[in-house]
């Protein structure tokens, strides 16, 4: 089951290439704008693919609470899709029972994840698995691990609604390829937050966070190449913020090793 994860990730970029590679021929401006919301669905998937393998550990395989975790995935994941379908740039119309919202096909998801997820923590399949401890020093490991991973998950899906205003400045700083650039650095940091939130491949998630914040402290917050003044006062406050976080990144990798 390690895998499915990978396999559902592969398999979904393989399959709309074709079509995003004839987009980029065709409609330029389209072609950004789906490249933004499959940034957002990747996002979205690898959420749910943590929160599949955290419904899924501690249950044996085949066990309900597996099976349950499993379901919910890919029903999560394939629904995501249906919904990435209907708000891409298109060029042919989709079936209505496809298009139409809500329809059967919405009907049928909602029941099925609902479903899994009542049969995963259900009283019974809870049982199997250790009651957690909460005691203060995991309690607050927990708090700050969630915290830094929202901060970088939100810096990462709002990146895809002000691209156009972030692109030109890293254009004019010479970042190369400054779409592609934003578009691939923002995925990596709302995944690698996502795994802080889910507490999932903790340490590699803070360490590779904390070379992400160096590299764009580094490109965009370069306060020491600019002329004294309040912006280049501004720019430092932000670095020193930037710096603190790195800590906070470090600590939690600590704590996970």
């Amino acid at each position: 089951m390690e895998w499915l994860g990978f396999i559902l990730v592969l398999g979904s970029l393989v399959g709309v290439m074709p079509a995003v590679i004839d987009q980029y021929r065709r409609d330029r401006a389209g072609f950004w704008k789906t490249l933004r919301l499959f940034g957002i669905y990747l996002i979205y998937m690898a959420i749910v693919i943590g929160a599949m393998l955290w419904l899924m550990s501690g249950a044996p395989p085949g066990a309900a609470r597996a099976s349950a975790g499993g379901v919910f995935g890919i029903s999560a994941i394939f629904y995501g899709g249906v919904w990435l379908a209907r708000i891409v740039p298109r060029y042919r119309p989709l079936p209505a029972w496809f298009d139409r919202y809500p329809s059967g096909l919405d009907y049928t998801f909602w029941a099925v994840m609902t479903g899994a997820l009542v049969v995963a923590f259900s009283t019974e399949t809870q049982t199997r698995n250790p009651p957690m401890d909460l005691n203060p020093h995991n309690v607050l490991v927990a708090l700050g691990q969630l915290l830094l991973g929202a901060l970088f998950v939100y810096g990462g899906i709002n990146h895809f609604f002000i691209a156009d205003k972030i692109a030109p400045v890293m254009a004019a700083r010479g970042v190369p390829f400054p779409h592609l650039t934003l578009y691939s650095g923002s995925i990596f940091q709302a995944v690698c937050g996502a795994c802080l939130m889910l507490g999932v491949l903790v340490a590699p998630a803070a360490l590779g966070l904390v070379v992400f914040t160096i590299a764009a402290s580094v490109m965009m917050v370069n306060f020491w190449d600019m002329p004294a003044g309040e912006a280049r006062e501004m720019l430092k406050g932000v670095c020193l913020s930037n710096m603190a976080i790195v800590g906070g990144l470090l600590i939690a990798a600590a704590q996970a090793l």
